[in-house]
């Protein structure tokens, strides 16, 4: 794996643990690399793993709106679907999350399916998830 594959996964990982301090660390460039003497790349912020998540998914996923918002203002894809069709919104795991990925959303963004057939906010019902539904009926 190559060394910008490897930090953009880091950058990833670090967005799903709400790691702050890692996402800032990956998203600047490296000095030299210790092993074999080549510079070490800064992080793509709009990076995605195999299943086309990208640090938004990750963030969303576990629940940390603070992160969701700090990805939002780097200009990463709020809506991106993975291979799934899901959408941050439809992975979010507290009504902050989702209310910070569909403010400003058009009712196409809000509305859209997954290929279940899933919007944000029936995913919400069927995970029993009522705080994250009542958010999305909120907007």
């Amino acid at each position: 794996m190559s060394q910008q594959k490897k930090r953009d996964m880091q950058f990833l990982k670090a967005a799903g643990n709400g790691d702050f301090s890692a996402l800032e660390k990956l998203m600047q460039r490296g000095g030299v690399s210790f092993w074999s003497e080549t510079r070490i790349p800064a992080a793509n912020v709009h990076a995605c793993d195999g299943s086309n998540n990208n640090a938004i998914h990750y963030a969303s996923d576990f629940g940390h709106a603070d992160m969701v918002e700090k990805l939002i203002s780097l200009k990463i894809d709020r809506h991106l679907a993975n291979i799934e069709g899901y959408t941050p919104a439809m992975v979010a795991k507290n009504e902050e999350t989702v209310r910070a990925l569909l403010r400003g959303a058009t009712d196409e963004q809000i509305n859209k399916r997954n290929r279940k057939g899933f919007t944000a906010l029936a995913k919400a019902i069927y995970d029993k998830r009522w705080d994250v539904a009542h958010a999305v009926l909120s907007l």
